[in-house]
């Protein structure tokens, strides 16, 4: 052989880093749809939904009837809210004007009505996390960190 000659390296037979790369992103797809399929199948029909309840005496205020209560605990969206009677009927003559995420106005129209009212409240919870979701959000970080290695790794190639 001449010395002018470029002497070739023989290619190593492995795994090219597209294929790799393909291979993490339908692992990552397959992983989700596996923790989504997971969360609809098996997920309870009320889960994250928070129920509260009280009692206020609107003939405790002065005329006219009207006032603020508090929940016990936020929510994060205003909640469902009603009112009921001594007999846990709805209540006709107060009606509920305004609702935040950390209470209720009321407005009775009303001088006959009982002397005290129950309240409920149903919604989601300030406190209530779906640990699922944070876990599936983790892989995708941890997937992503994967993909951009392998692109760089392509690069320098």
């Amino acid at each position: 052989m001449s010395e002018d000659t470029p002497i070739e390296k023989p290619q190593s037979p492995g795994v090219s880093p597209r294929i790799v790369l393909l291979l993490v992103v339908l692992a990552s797809f397959a992983t989700a749809v596996l923790v989504l399929a997971t969360c609809y199948f098996f997920a309870a029909e009320n889960e994250g939904l928070t129920k509260q309840e009280g009692i206020f005496s609107p003939k405790a205020r002065e005329l006219p009837y009207e006032g603020h209560e508090n929940f016990p605990s936020p929510y994060t969206s205003p909640p469902n809210v009603i009112l009921l009677d001594y007999a846990n009927r709805l209540s006709r003559d107060t009606a509920v004007t305004e609702v935040t995420t950390f209470g209720f106005q009321w407005k009775s129209s009303s001088d006959e009505h009982s002397s005290y009212l129950k309240w409920q409240a149903e919604g989601v919870s300030e406190f209530v996390s779906l640990p699922v979701f944070k876990a599936l959000q983790e892989e995708n970080v941890r997937l992503q960190g994967q993909v951009e290695l392998l692109q760089k790794i392509n690069q320098e190639k």
